[in-house]
């Protein structure tokens, strides 16, 4: 790959985001306190991130590029070396690389303190090491015993934790960083955070403080303040009870407070006079009701979603992004076909080549090992068959080096609910990182519900399916079997032809019918579109599919007859 297309492929901002590295500011001049030499202070916004020109530059060190430099100096290398480890990267598909996650090296020395997380049975899942200067790297332990520096694959804990789940500890304390736990401790109260510092708390976290009584203490500062925002918006139907407490003047948080006592006995009866005058918050933060300001705070962070949070499908079916305009967050996409046309390969096919967005699959009918052999031959080009050939001899394909599949996790569980796939949503980021962008379901039918009769059921589904796309800010696309009875797989799909319920179509902007009139051919056809387009009886996309490899791409003799641009008008 050529340096332009790398750095067409990993956009600056997207890169940096998918990173978990917090941008701030609008338009195209943004800031923050993360370089790849050093983490800066929280709220020295140091480094600038031009979005329009992909540059950036750190005052403090010194240093800038674009995001090929951003690579190198984060893992150590030339510029030349990125470009040469990307010019080894098989892409038989040609589908977008994800970007890529480095190690982030640690500075020279060894840290100064370590923290310990550990999950509810003491067992260690990673550590957070500070050095001097002031800076943080996370680890943990690979297979092979070394240490890894990166957090990607590791499941996040909250700091503390099995302190916190200990049914003993009724009253929780959270704070911004690992030294205001160990000193709130050291006063006698149980205390937690996360692993980050501010902005970085997750709605999976939540569960943790069921039913807990809630301390929240924040930085005296503007991103401690965002920090307890976002945690009391979180735990606001799950604790018992909450407490925000402002730690006074002129202390910067609550390990300068307990400084300024002779004793911890001292400090940890000012901390209690603190909880005691406390406001108690319970029962939600804000009524549901929004000023004219409110929702322009709210389509200003929509548009920031929409710059790199959207599913587009020009890198898949040219054809199909010229009839829709991008999917949002919140959006609803259904895909119904016929059994046997290959549901779960298009839902595989989207997945990859939805490629930067983090991407969740709910896989509720193949079991993991054969999800993994189809994804594998698609990312490789490998048949699936060859692909169970060479793992049976205990010879691996090596699928990783594509880059196709980095951006994708898959859930396996069979008995879903829609209450336990917003759940799992909301938990995913302990996992992936990051938020789930684009969330698939395999398939609609398979999910349970409230109801007697199985219309309810589905009825059910699919509008909580619509609700949970808003609440948790992604993208859902499902797959959904044809009502017929004597439908076949090679028979054109029409609008209402869902299994068992109108309300799927009825929850979804965009609607696409999918049928295979022969072996090789897949057809596509947009039944409803409430922002582009529908197509008419006889019209449709015209795709190969490739059962040996899974693969599913446009024939090249339609792009020339769908060369257009989707209006709200059409």
């Amino acid at each position: 790959m050529t340096s332009d297309e790398i750095k067409s492929e990993n956009p600056l901002d997207a890169y940096l985001i998918f990173k978990g590295i917090d941008l701030h500011g609008a338009g195209d001049n943004r800031t923050t306190n993360v370089c790849p030499i050093h983490e800066h202070k929280r709220g020295h916004l140091c480094v600038s991130v031009n979005v329009k020109t992909g540059l950036w530059h750190c005052n403090d060190d010194d240093c800038g590029g674009d995001v090929i430099r951003w690579m190198a100096l984060a893992q150590g290398k030339t510029d030349a070396d990125i470009l040469k480890s990307f010019s080894n990267k098989a892409n038989p598909t040609n589908a977008k690389e994800s970007p890529v996650v480095p190690d982030i090296q640690p500075p020279s020395g060894e840290p100064s303190v370590i923290y310990d997380y550990l999950d509810q049975t003491g067992r260690l899942v990673y550590q957070v090491c500070r050095y001097i200067p002031k800076t943080f790297r996370q680890r943990h332990k690979g297979t092979d015993g070394k240490w890894v520096w990166n957090m990607q694959g590791v499941q996040r804990v909250l700091y503390n934790l099995p302190a916190v789940l200990n049914p003993k500890n009724r009253w929780i304390w959270v704070v911004e960083g690992e030294k205001d736990v160990n000193n709130l401790t050291k006063v006698g109260m149980c205390a937690t955070t996360n692993v980050g510092g501010a902005e970085k708390w997750s709605d999976g976290y939540s569960d943790c403080l069921k039913g807990k009584e809630v301390v929240i203490c924040g930085d005296n500062d503007e991103a401690g303040q965002k920090h307890v925002k976002k945690v009391l918006e979180s735990l606001a139907e799950k604790a018992n009870s909450i407490h925000q407490i402002k730690i006074p003047d002129p202390h910067k948080d609550v390990s300068e407070f307990i400084a300024s006592f002779d004793t911890p006995e001292k400090a940890g009866l000012e901390l209690a006079v603190l909880v005691e005058n406390a406001p108690v918050l319970s029962g939600g933060i804000e009524l549901p009701i929004s000023s004219a300001v409110e929702l322009e705070a709210e389509y200003n962070e929509h548009q920031r979603l929409a710059k790199t949070r959207v599913l587009t499908f020009g890198s898949w079916l040219p054809s199909l992004a010229c009839h829709c305009r991008p999917i949002v967050p919140g959006e609803m996409v259904s895909i119904l076909a016929a059994t046997g046309v290959g549901k779960t390969a298009l839902l595989q096919n989207l997945a990859m080549h939805a490629a930067p967005l983090p991407t969740l699959l709910f896989e509720m009918e193949l079991p993991g090992s054969l999800t993994f052999e189809r994804f594998c031959a698609m990312a490789t080009g490998n048949s699936c068959q060859n692909v169970e050939d060479e793992y049976s001899a205990n010879r691996k394909i090596d699928w990783q080096s594509t880059g196709n599949l980095n951006h994708i996790w898959t859930c396996t569980s069979s008995t879903l609910t829609p209450e336990k796939i917003e759940n799992l949503i909301n938990k995913a980021e302990l996992k992936m990182g990051v938020h789930p962008a684009l969330v698939l379901i395999d398939y609609i039918q398979l999910i349970s519900g409230r109801g007697l009769k199985r219309y309810e059921v589905i009825s059910d589904a699919a509008e909580e399916l619509k609700r949970i796309a808003k609440t948790t800010k992604t993208i859902i696309v499902i797959a959904s079997q044809v009502k017929r009875k004597d439908a076949d797989a090679d028979q054109d799909i029409t609008l209402h032809d869902a299994k068992e319920s109108g309300s799927i179509e009825n929850s979804c902007g965009l609607v696409l019918g999918v049928w295979r009139p022969e072996p090789d051919e897949l057809v596509m056809r947009i039944l409803k579109n409430t922002k582009g387009r529908s197509m008419k009886k006889g019209d449709g996309i015209h795709c190969d599919f490739n059962g040996a490899t899974m693969t599913i791409t446009e024939r090249p003799k339609d792009l020339s007859s769908n060369q257009r641009n989707p209006t709200n008008d059409d």
